[in-house]
């Protein structure tokens, strides 16, 4: 029985400093110290321990809703991205004056004066009506 004691501790010891070399104890140690320091002990002590320790890692509930947020998102990208490319080639069409609107390409900044070509159509049609 001596022998198997001697095993058992040595086991032990072992398994203490894995422990240790990796930072568990250290964590461990915080979350019960924090435990200690809460002036108002929580009911559930289990459960305050796994909040303490799981408050890195979001649970798997909230990663599932996040996923279909992202999942949600891009596709209204590619819908405002497929408009935006159609409003370019319309805008591209259009022409002031008998020439075609500066500005077609895709990121260019040419497209404000083309917006302030047809804010002065607008105006001009107000005046009309008047």
């Amino acid at each position: 029985m001596n022998t198997y004691k001697v095993v058992q501790d040595s086991k032990r010891e072992e398994f203490r400093k894995y422990l240790e070399k990796n930072g568990v104890m250290d964590v461990l140690t915080r979350c019960l110290v924090s435990l200690y320091e809460e002036p108002e002990k929580p009911a559930d002590a289990l459960q305050y321990v796994r909040n303490t320790l799981g408050a890195a890692s979001p649970d798997k509930v909230e990663l599932e809703s996040l996923r279909l947020v992202v999942a949600e998102m891009k596709e209204k990208m590619t819908v405002m991205e497929d408009e935006n490319k159609e409003l370019r080639e319309r805008l591209q069409g259009l022409s002031v004056d008998g020439e075609p609107a500066e500005g077609g390409e895709e990121g260019g900044a040419e497209q404000p004066p083309a917006a302030d070509a047809a804010d002065a159509n607008a105006n001009a049609n107000d005046k009309e009506k008047k």
